[in-house]
């Protein structure tokens, strides 16, 4: 490789992904990313690997996919951060689809992005392909463009706490794969950009954040609409009943909620049968009772624009 050659990087986005990732610091740290000093970290760590100059590498196409619009106040924070990088012009957005249960989930956006991603690469547009997730769907683009003899980089996070998973099929494949959560947290990876990934709220802007949560739960929601709660209210240990098993595989369930919603689906607490401490999913039955914790859901939230909460720690005291 001739040392003075400029790397052109193509970064693509699967913004459902990285949007749950930014809300769960934006909600829980409250702190933001910065996406300028985000894609920084990623053109160091290439420089690195290829042994040339970070001015060697530069990010000239970028992409985010991401279906619906922009509903939470943390979703309007993100799409004003990639307007500031100079993203905004980029963001594709793809339409919901209903489910049978009432719910929303987004149709067509990683299709979308891999057409994009192997088009761009057959018309030259990038040398390096750098994938924002840590999704298992996306191995077949990651194998095709790899026969291109392109290098495929993947920036992902495996947080238990949001769901989003570095899935080992897609770590296999990638050429090389930075988990974002491991490195914020040690920051001494040796990147000079990584400790200013995350930086603090300003103050003036949450306080407009709260002011225009407010005026949205009066304008856009019927009364009832759930609310971000406590840390006290999410650690507290409650009791309720289980109200339904999802067959045929019954790895999934509700609980009732002790809150009643205009929203028939705010109801209930989502759970999954790895979170029983005292039985297996075989002996459950609708009408249990049973003790619990709550975790933010940051699926089902992102999906319904409201903080919604999932069951947690299951105790069955039947």
């Amino acid at each position: 490789m001739n040392t003075n050659e400029k790397r052109n990087i193509g970064l693509f986005f699967d913004g459902r992904y990285f949007y749950i990732i930014y809300n769960y610091y934006y909600n829980k740290y409250k702190t933001l990313i910065n996406i300028d000093k985000f894609i920084d970290f990623i053109r160091y760590e290439i420089s690195s690997e290829l042994k040339i100059s970070m001015a060697q590498c530069e990010v000239n196409v970028v992409h985010f996919f991401i279906g619906g619009i922009a509903r939470e106040e943390s979703e309007k924070h993100l799409e004003e951060a990639l307007m500031k990088a100079r993203i905004g012009n980029n963001i594709h957005r793809s339409a919901l689809r209903q489910t049978t249960k009432g719910f929303y989930q987004e149709k067509g956006v990683d299709v979308n992005l891999a057409i994009e991603a192997l088009d761009d690469a057959l018309h030259k547009k990038y040398d390096i392909l750098v994938l924002v997730t840590g999704d298992s769907d996306f191995v077949p683009l990651v194998s095709k463009i790899k026969e291109l003899n392109i290098p495929v980089y993947g920036v992902c996070w495996d947080n238990p706490e949001t769901d989003t998973q570095a899935h080992q099929d897609f770590l296999d494949i990638v050429t090389k794969a930075w988990l974002m959560n491991e490195e914020l947290k040690s920051r001494t990876t040796g990147n000079p950009f990584v400790s200013d990934i995350l930086q603090s709220i300003p103050l003036a802007q949450e306080t407009r954040s709260i002011q225009n949560s407010q005026s949205n739960s009066a304008r856009d929601f019927d009364i009832g609409t759930p609310q971000l709660l406590s840390r006290e209210e999410i650690e507290k240990e409650r009791e309720s009943v289980i109200i339904k098993m999802i067959e045929p595989a019954r790895d999934f369930g509700f609980i009732r909620s002790e809150q009643k919603y205009f929203t028939r689906e705010w109801n209930n607490y989502n759970f999954s049968v790895r979170e029983l401490q005292n039985r297996r999913k075989e002996e459950l039955v609708e009408g249990m009772r049973v003790k619990f914790c709550l975790a933010y859901d940051s699926k089902r939230s992102s999906m319904q624009g409201v903080p919604l909460y999932k069951a947690v720690n299951i105790a069955v005291l039947d």
